[in-house]
């Protein structure tokens, strides 16, 4: 992302698909989803991401029209991470476990630590 204190100029967005992808390592099996195996049957690579780029134009346009609480209450609606998941985070020298407890305001994970208390 590049801002100012009271202006985003850009934000750059990664999105990793896995499509009709047929080996597949047992850590990516345990963290991903597969569309031909979810499916059953392979998938149009150029049908899927249009698919994929009026929905993201979709939400981008949501958020325009009513700010970051729309954007944070469709995530946590689909997401299967956002609420009562159990999870560890390390961040590089530090490690704590938690069950996540939805999305703070500007989009970081709360989560509620075993010895009481939240974190974002």
């Amino acid at each position: 992302m590049h801002a100012e204190p009271n202006q985003v100029r850009f934000v750059i967005v990664g999105i990793g698909l896995n499509v009709n992808q047929e080996k597949v390592s047992r850590r990516a099996c345990q963290c991903g989803d597969f569309s031909a195996r979810e499916t059953g049957k392979p998938q149009a690579r150029m049908e899927l991401l249009v698919r994929l780029l009026r929905e993201f134009e979709s939400d981008y346009n949501r958020f325009l029209r009513e700010g970051v609480a729309s954007v944070i209450a469709r995530f946590e609606s689909v997401s299967s991470y956002a609420k009562g998941k159990r999870v560890r985070v390390t961040n590089g020298t530090e490690s704590y476990a938690g069950t996540t407890a939805g999305l703070g305001p500007e989009g970081c994970f709360k989560w509620n630590g075993k010895t009481g208390g939240s974190r974002r």
